[in-house]
């Protein structure tokens, strides 16, 4: 091996396409750290009303809680839905079938809280969408014109969440974004690593496009939007027949640049409690590989070409050591490149994970974004074989 500045005019052009790269990559994940940091401050700027402020019914909210038969749920989750600190909403449960332990609860409830309201889907309903019946039932019922949708698995991580989401909502809001978090110490099996990494990488794609006013996404966790707009535009009739697609076919129908808001600030999140992360992972993963195919978003394009962009550096920095070998200037530049790369998205990812309080990964991170491409083309495979899973004539398996 030796020292040699005579270097293939090849290799210095290999060299500097994969610095490029590098730098393109590096400042796309910065600016979106600082596009998320900047929206986060501006959420907590906005103003919020409370207990004891006054308060017409055009600033009243309806919180439509899905429940999926699980009363164990409601039983953990609901107080903190009870205690918020907002002077006019009421809370809507609306139960994915007839079932009489969860209303009985739902009755004690209301002795001691008359803004607890309970209705339910009909068990013998068939050939549409269970949760966006659900959903419409709920959103039927409501009083209010400001509609915040979450689900019994969901618990507010402060008494501030409506508060947060509901003091966006002016003449020209129609819509605004919220952000859910797995529960603190759920999922500790397996694979845990690599599902934090994919949600949170997930979150960051939709917040930003909607930050950069091109919104096609929310989760139905933690998603408002206006009753009337709704049913403007007649609410899920265009994807009743999916099983799914309430949180981002119906969001990319709603949502313009003009009428939507994100709130991320530690108060509007939502943590939520699954009983098998796991598997909650992948059912996740396989609705939104299917739903997402029906949708356009420039959030597509661009995951596609930093995921180019991010081979091409590797690629190229391997092709450098091939070539040259022998040169320890080359081999040094090649390792250079990757570690330019490697070390600012790392330190970046971990600022992001700490403002989306998600887990605060190190080495794996470049591993898990080599793998991520391939894992989500394997869910895309088996969304498109599983048509059980996507169309409501099809039989949904537990």
């Amino acid at each position: 091996m030796h020292i040699s500045f005579d270097i293939d005019p090849i290799i210095l052009a290999i060299a500097g396409i994969s610095a490029c790269f590098s730098i393109f990559y590096t400042l796309w994940y910065f600016f979106s750290y600082r596009s998320l940091k900047k929206a986060s401050i501006l959420s907590h700027k906005t103003n919020r009303l409370h207990k004891g402020d006054i308060c017409d019914e055009s600033q009243g909210v309806s919180v439509i809680v899905y429940s999926d038969n699980d009363t164990s749920k409601l039983v953990r989750n609901l107080p903190s839905l009870l205690e918020q600190d907002y002077p006019l909403y009421e809370i809507i449960v609306v139960n994915d079938g007839e079932n009489e332990a969860v209303q009985d609860h739902i009755d004690r409830l209301a002795l001691n809280y008359d803004n607890i309201h309970y209705t339910c889907t009909p068990n013998d309903a068939r050939n549409l969408s269970r949760k966006k019946l659900a959903l419409m039932v709920g959103i039927k019922a409501a009083k209010y014109d400001i509609i915040l949708t979450t689900s019994a698995k969901c618990r507010p991580m402060s008494e501030q969440w409506i508060s947060a989401m509901a003091a966006h909502f002016d003449n020209t809001t129609g819509v605004v974004i919220g952000i859910s978090k797995t529960e603190d110490g759920i999922d500790v099996t397996k694979g845990r690593f690599l599902r934090a990494f994919m949600r949170l990488q997930n979150t960051v794609k939709y917040l930003i496009q909607a930050i950069r006013h091109k919104p096609y996404r929310g989760t139905s966790d933690n998603i408002a939007y206006r009753k009337t707009l709704f049913f403007k535009h007649k609410g899920f009739s265009h994807s009743m027949h999916l099983h799914y697609g309430d949180d981002d076919i119906f969001v990319n129908e709603i949502t313009t640049k003009e009428n939507t808001r994100v709130e991320i600030s530690e108060e509007s999140m939502v943590s939520v409690w699954y009983n098998n992360p796991d598997r909650a992972f992948k059912n996740d993963k396989l609705r939104h590989s299917f739903t997402e195919s029906k949708i356009s978003s420039p959030a597509f394009f661009m995951a596609s070409l930093l995921t180019a962009f991010y081979y091409a550096i590797f690629i190229g920095s391997a092709a450098m050591i091939a070539l040259g070998y022998s040169n320890i200037i080359i081999i040094a530049t090649a390792l250079l490149i990757i570690a330019l790369t490697i070390i600012p998205q790392i330190a970046i990812y971990r600022k992001i994970a700490a403002l989306l309080q998600s887990a605060k990964l190190m080495m794996s991170i470049p591993l898990f974004t080599l793998a991520q491409p391939f894992i989500n083309f394997y869910y895309k495979l088996k969304s498109k074989r599983h048509t059980d899973y996507n169309y409501t004539w099809q039989r949904l398996k537990g």
